[in-house]
């Protein structure tokens, strides 16, 4: 097996990033429960039918927590639909996975300036990671050039830090008991986010029957 570019880091970089990753899970678990339970709190009655952290799928600069209902769907689908026509059904079968259209994107709840003081510290460190093994000029990696794929290698680190962050709030009493009510997935969901990616992710936060759950919906 090919040896991970990561693991040809400096030890100053790959010991702050490994140390960097389990702070940013913990806080994101303790700190996703509290606001999921307090989304759940205000606008259970609305349906919520995804529970969701949003990052920018080119890198990992920022996460927010961030939800969407079927109230808040429809009123969406009603606006384009007087805006741009088209019936409401199709409007909301267009928008229901669209984030940034949910009227609640961005509303009012935001992870603390520890997260983000870790996100900068590990874009920084992937910077520097970058820069190391573009000096070496070591030869392409999975159709990236190296010092691009050691980009990827610690993003995807970062991914599986915040899927089993994920995994761990999905698992708080009071949100296992509002979906055992509710038709509502976990999802970790990002602009232009590759369709595999996000099929795989939802697999694993929600189980094998997630897809049955999402054509109910159709």
């Amino acid at each position: 097996m090919q040896e991970k570019l990561f693991d040809q880091l400096p030890v100053e970089i790959t010991a702050s990033i490994r140390e960097a990753l389990p702070k940013l899970k913990t806080l994101l678990h303790e700190e996703g429960v509290v606001h999921f339970e307090k989304i759940i709190a205000e606008f259970g009655g609305e349906e919520i039918y995804t529970l969701s952290f949003y990052y920018n799928a080119g890198d990992w600069g920022y996460i927010l927590p961030t939800f969407a209902t079927e109230k808040g769907l429809e009123d969406v689908a009603e606006e384009y639909m007087e805006n741009s026509g088209g019936s409401l059904e199709d409007n909301k079968s267009q928008l229901r996975w669209s984030p940034c259209d949910s009227p609640y994107h961005g509303f009012d709840y935001f992870f603390s300036d520890k997260v983000d003081d870790i996100l900068e510290k590990l874009e920084r460190e992937t910077g520097e990671a970058s820069d190391y093994i573009a000096e070496k000029k070591l030869p392409d990696r999975d159709g990236y050039r190296a010092s691009t794929a050691v980009i990827v290698e610690i993003y995807q680190m970062i991914h599986d830090e915040v899927i089993e962050a994920l995994q761990q709030v999905a698992l708080s009493p009071k949100i296992v008991e509002y979906r055992k009510k509710h038709r509502c997935l976990i999802v970790l969901e990002a602009g232009d986010m590759d369709p595999d990616v996000l099929d795989q992710d939802l697999v694993t936060l929600n189980g094998e029957t997630v897809f049955d759950v999402m054509k109910s919906w159709d």
